[in-house]
């Protein structure tokens, strides 16, 4: 069991991993070590290599312009050869020990992760036993794309060692509803603020003297047809009412999957959680646990 106090981080580095996720900061981190194994190797090389390569004494039609920084410069029997075998064998040791220490580091944020997931999981002991012991499969075959015919197939594969088997919850058409009606809130949002400022910048030139200004026109959008046939509506309105519009239908998206989801669970309960599997106590792993972010939009309540 690894804990986050063995994992050699400082507190800035702790804090990016908990506001970035596991997967941005290791790639923040190779970022780093990709910096590491050049920029320092070559800081060295410019005050102890590239020294050794101009003053060499050989000379030739070859060794003009960039390939007079190279070691075509420096003769196969010159004895500072040596400065540059040196130098190479320290490189290749600080870039393996560098790897090594960035092993270290991945490994235990892996397993950490893996054992007790993000920052942002929930904390309870019921949560963290499912995720730590939870597979998730892919590429199900149709014919078995149910709780029961899942459980019944990995009971047959590993016996007194399923406790759970679910279908994770399609909400695909409840992502795209929810895309869409954000859009069309940005754009209302948009409208709204223009249109006010633009008011407000009327009202202030109304006030002064000599200032010619016209009273603001609400914005309009073309609602139907092309761009040469339709007709034009108040963009506020228009956009309020497709807000509104596919808010309801979210709604509806939503009730659907909830009223899916409990015809599932009550099947179950009225099968007796299939009884054939054997004493459900003894099990000690999980299958196809519903994910955290549905779980919270289907309101399922997660045990201490």
């Amino acid at each position: 069991k690894i804990r986050a106090q063995e994992i050699p981080l400082t507190p800035p580095e702790r804090e990016l991993l908990r506001c970035a996720g596991l997967d941005t900061y290791l790639m923040i981190r190779f970022a780093r070590f990709g910096f590491d194994v050049t920029f320092y190797p070559f800081a060295v090389a410019c005050v102890t290599v590239f020294p050794v390569y101009i003053s060499s004494s050989r000379d030739s039609w070859k060794n003009e312009g960039f390939f007079s920084l190279t070691i075509n410069r420096v003769d196969e029997n010159d004895s500072i050869m040596w400065v540059v075998v040196v130098f190479t064998v320290l490189l290749y040791l600080f870039v393996l020990r560098r790897l090594w220490m960035e092993w270290e580091v991945v490994i235990k944020l892996r397993h950490h992760f893996l054992e007790n997931g993000d920052e942002n999981f929930h904390k309870s002991s019921t949560y963290l036993k499912k995720f730590r012991n939870t597979c998730v499969v892919e590429c199900v075959p149709k014919r078995h794309r149910s709780d029961r015919s899942l459980q019944i197939i990995f009971e047959k594969l590993f016996p007194g060692q399923i406790k759970n088997a679910e279908m994770v919850i399609d909400t695909s058409t409840l992502d795209k509803i929810l895309d869409k009606r954000r859009k069309y809130l940005d754009k209302y949002e948009s409208v709204v603020a223009r249109y006010e400022y633009e008011k407000w910048k009327y009202d202030q030139g109304s006030t002064r003297c000599c200032v010619a200004t016209s009273e603001p026109i609400e914005p309009q959008v073309r609602t139907s047809g092309s761009c040469f046939k339709g007709t034009n509506e108040s963009a506020i309105k228009h956009y309020k009412t497709m807000f509104d519009q596919l808010k309801v239908s979210a709604h509806e998206e939503y009730d659907k999957i909830v009223e899916k989801r409990m015809q599932v669970k009550n099947a179950r309960s009225l099968s007796n959680s299939l009884g054939n599997v054997g004493d459900r106590d003894n099990f000690d792993m999980y299958f196809l646990f519903l994910p955290s972010l549905v779980q919270e939009a289907l309101g399922l309540n997660i045990p201490e």
